[in-house]
């Protein structure tokens, strides 16, 4: 998106961050925003906003799952992870990741088209693999998933995770 910070692009008359918040908060016990920049504007949305480890910054997705780490108080057993770019996931996703987490660590949604990782449910047990990885080079959120046995569950509609990488 040309370096602009994505999640304050406007996309149907309101921040992409704005679209995700109101689909997920209903969803979840409580709401973090991962942002490297613009933190007292993403504070604005009304949930704590916290960035990625100074070691870690900007390196990707896992490097915000490790920075979580450090303030994910101790009685939440999971964690949803969801991007700023997929505005219209399922009003029922987490219940539905929840309800098919079984004993693995960690599951994501697939439509018939793509696997979305970036939208996992986690198990707290699993964070750790995430520093692991990290502290070996390996930024890929994709290999995090399969190196820890993560369930892929089909049955999505591909409308359901558009991703808005450039907005018109």
């Amino acid at each position: 998106m040309g370096g602009v910070d994505k999640g304050l692009q406007h996309f149907q008359d309101q921040p992409l961050v704005q679209h995700v918040i109101e689909r997920l908060t209903p969803q979840v016990d409580a709401l973090w925003i991962s942002a490297n920049r613009n933190m007292s504007t993403y504070a604005d949305f009304g949930h704590p906003v916290f960035s990625d480890a100074e070691k870690w910054h900007a390196q990707g997705p896992l490097a915000g799952i490790v920075s979580f780490m450090a303030i994910l108080p101790a009685h939440y057993d999971a964690v949803q992870i969801m991007p700023c770019d997929v505005p219209f996931f399922p009003l029922d996703l987490t219940a539905q990741l929840v309800d098919n987490l079984g004993d693995a660590g960690m599951v994501y949604p697939c439509t018939d088209d793509a696997a979305h990782y970036a939208c996992t449910l986690v198990r707290r047990s699993c964070l750790p693999s995430a520093l692991r990885q990290l502290e070996h080079k390996q930024l890929s959120l994709r290999a995090w998933l399969h190196n820890n046995h993560a369930v892929a569950l089909t049955g999505f509609n591909s409308s359901d995770f558009v991703n808005i990488n450039a907005l018109p």
